[in-house]
């Protein structure tokens, strides 16, 4: 860097000159990113707890958590470590004694991740434990509970609080074989001053957990290896309305038990043969004020968005999507069927083939009463062939029974009326492509057929060709 001596005083007199080489401004730039992400660091001391991009599984499985944040804490501790200046388990009375508390017979390490998405935070305990000990039953009432190898959940969901828990502040537990139980802070123990940690147990909050666990539980022979705990907490549960930037406070936690409770005298034998230890190093928890502050970072792109602002009306979404395609399914079917029941071309008889004429063409005193009903209704066909009529109507221009409309065209001719119908509507229309008067869509469009297609397939059924090789045929 080249810098004149004007340039040295507090402020350089005009024209002076500074003149930097690159790899000098490359470095400026480094220092300068680095001195801000330190800074920024220094001034937000939330731990960041990532937006879950893929659905989480609460299965026991930890392989789908790679990506999400990832704290560890390895019992290290020879004594037992108190929060702050309280003395270790304070709800016990003034003659318990702490120097009897057994430490651990194997060091445990645990590896937690947490992440979030627009329903819960998750949380994923992989601890390493050669023994696994359950002996506290599925319903046994807290404080016995966590006796058990276990974990246990802090949260502070308003980032309010201060040295005792309040409204806001949330416990839950699970042990290895999935007994769970909630805590919550208690505005009646919280103005007790005996009340060290302020909770009351019973309260009915719903969320999901999996436990499973790699040895034999309540064997000393410590040949086991440990235990994975998957949890999801709703949101909607513990009153959050979850979000990018919402602050909490969180206290991970393991409740280690390496020695069996079955000679223990009293609650005060069991409690000095288990050992409890958080993510900072602490034996004893339920103090706000040790809590670590965290945030909820990321958050969902514009499908999840779109998905949850719409979620409540999937249902109806559903339903609708059912109709339609059913509706849609049923006309296919009802066509494919009408296109299947069409008769191929048979050799009509004299008496038959002369109720497809036109009246001018036959003679009526020769016809008898069915044929008569049948001629008028291929006038009617004939002179609406544009349209699409159906057998209902065709019986009602003629006065008579749907009924008896089937029986005649049965009996006369071996169809259904609407085949009758089809019948009228095919031979004009083979007439009408004989004659050259127009192509095969102007054919279809001329006699009532609105898809073209349709009417091809419906031709080639009956003739045994297809209209254009028909009208080929006899140019």
């Amino acid at each position: 860097m080249k810098i004149t001596q004007d340039c040295l005083s507090l402020y350089p007199k005009q024209g002076c000159v500074i003149t930097l080489k690159p790899y000098i401004i490359i470095w400026l730039l480094l220092f300068l990113t680095a001195t801000s992400l330190i800074s920024e660091s220094q001034e937000n001391p939330y731990l960041k707890i990532p937006y879950a991009s893929g659905k989480v599984k609460i299965d026991g499985v930890v392989s789908e958590w790679k990506n999400y944040a990832s704290y560890t804490f390895v019992d290290t501790a020879t004594s037992l470590k108190p929060a702050g200046d309280r003395d270790i388990m304070t709800f016990y009375d003034e003659k318990y004694d702490y120097s009897n508390t057994k430490l651990p017979l194997s060091k445990n390490t645990v590896e937690t991740r947490i992440c979030w998405d627009l329903e819960n935070i998750y949380f994923a305990f992989r601890v390493e434990d050669k023994h696994l000990f359950a002996e506290v039953p599925s319903d046994a009432s807290y404080p016995e509970f966590h006796l058990n190898d276990a974990v246990e959940i802090y949260i502070d969901t308003k980032n309010d609080s201060k040295d005792r828990m309040d409204l806001n502040d949330y416990q839950f537990i699970v042990d290895i074989i999935n007994n769970t139980v909630v805590l919550k802070g208690d505005r009646k123990f919280i103005e007790s001053d005996t009340m060290a940690t302020p909770k009351d147990i019973g309260q009915n909050i719903l969320f999901e957990s999996r436990a499973v666990y790699s040895g034999a539980i309540n064997d000393s022979a410590g040949n086991d290896k440990g235990y994975i705990i998957e949890i999801a907490i709703p949101f909607a549960a513990i009153g959050i309305k979850p979000g990018t930037s919402h602050k909490m406070k969180l206290d991970l936690c393991i409740d280690d038990a390496d020695y069996s409770f079955r000679y223990a005298q009293n609650m005060q034998d069991s409690a000095n043969q288990y050992y409890a230890l958080n993510w900072s190093g602490l034996n004893d928890f339920g103090f706000p004020e040790f809590w670590k502050p965290v945030e909820l970072s990321g958050g969902p792109g514009w499908y999840d968005s779109i998905t949850a602002s719409f979620q409540k009306y999937w249902l109806l979404f559903y339903s609708l999507t059912l109709i339609v395609s059913l509706s849609v399914l049923m006309v296919l079917y009802r066509r494919i069927r009408k296109l299947k029941s069409v008769p191929a071309a048979v050799e009509l008889g004299p008496e038959q083939s002369m109720v497809f004429k036109d009246i001018n063409d036959i003679d009526q005193e020769s016809m008898s009463h069915n044929q008569k009903v049948l001629q008028r209704a291929s006038q009617i066909v004939r002179s609406r062939h544009d349209e699409s009529i159906n057998s209902e109507q065709l019986s009602n221009d003629l006065g008579i029974s749907l009924r008896n409309l089937q029986r005649i065209t049965k009996e006369e001719v071996n169809c259904t009326p609407t085949n009758f119908i089809w019948l009228v509507k095919l031979k004009l229309a083979a007439d009408y492509l004989r004659s050259q008067e127009g192509n095969v869509s102007e054919a279809a469009y001329e006699f009532g057929f609105s898809d073209p297609s349709y009417f091809s397939r419906m031709f080639k059924k009956h003739y045994g060709i297809s209209p254009k090789e028909y009208q080929k045929g006899n140019s």
